[in-house]
Parts: structure tokens; C-alpha cells; sequence
């Protein structure tokens, strides 16, 4: 039988966890109206960036993929902030690359087509990346 007045099992129970929270603290509610990932340390984690990117959002904007979902062609559609050199990458779900072409970015809007009639029906991360930023989205391609 199961004693549960069994002193092993009194101290397991009923006991409030703690948390350490997403802003610090131990109560993982505090300040989370006040989040900027802009200016908040915790943005690329551990207050590091990855590979010298110090704002993700800073070299390309309003970047949009269409059509999406595709069947045999898309173009991606971005704006640059500065020339320089580029990449478009895109991956499958389980981090495959599947597409990866070096490009040259023009300050301003460019686009790209990318043929898409050789992927097989999935979703697909598109990555553009350059010296000072990475934009990226999802890419349905269906059939």
C-alpha cells in the first residue's frame, strides 16, 4: 500500500518551485511588458552576438518572399541599408541547405528569383545574410 503520510514523501510535495525567468529574476512575469529586444543584453543571449551581427534588423528590411507558398519559382524581395557582399541561403526543416547563391547588395530595393521546381513540397527557412545583418522567413513550396 501507499503511505503518503510516509515522511520520505512530505518534503517532494507541495513545495513552490523556483524559476529564473527570461529577464532575470525569479518570478518570470516580472517586466516582460517592458521587453526591447533593441536594447535588452539578452537578445542574442548571454549579452554575445553571433559571428560580429550586432543588429539583426539593421542591414536589411521589409524583406518578403512571393508567391508563398511556390510551386516552381520565387522572388525575394529585399531592401539593403549598404552595399556590400551577400548570400542568399535556403534550408529545409531539418537544416539541409538546399539553395545558396552569393550576392552583391545595392543600397536600396533588389530582388531575386529563386527556382524552386527542384525542392521537394515543405516548408523552407530562407536566410539573406550580409556583413552587417540577416533577414530571414519561412518558404511553403507545394505542388
Amino acid at each position: 500500500t501507499l503511505n503518503l503520510h510516509d515522511s520520505k514523501l512530505s518534503t517532494g510535495f507541495d513545495t513552490t518551485p523556483s524559476y529564473r525567468g527570461a529577464f532575470g529574476s525569479s518570478d518570470w512575469t516580472a517586466d516582460w511588458a517592458s521587453f526591447t529586444p533593441q536594447s535588452n543584453p539578452y537578445l542574442y543571449g548571454y549579452g554575445a552576438s553571433p559571428a560580429g551581427i550586432t543588429d539583426a534588423n539593421r542591414q536589411l528590411m521589409e524583406m518578403t518572399i512571393y508567391p508563398n507558398p511556390s510551386q516552381d519559382l520565387t522572388s525575394i524581395r529585399f531592401k539593403g541599408m549598404t552595399a556590400g557582399k551577400g548570400q542568399i541561403q535556403i534550408t529545409d526543416m531539418n537544416g539541409k541547405m538546399v539553395y545558396q547563391q552569393n550576392i552583391m547588395i545595392q543600397k536600396g530595393t533588389q530582388e531575386y528569383q529563386v527556382s524552386t521546381g527542384a525542392f521537394a513540397n515543405g516548408m523552407y527557412q530562407v536566410k539573406v545574410i550580409s556583413t552587417e545583418g540577416l533577414q530571414q522567413t519561412k518558404l511553403a513550396v507545394f505542388r
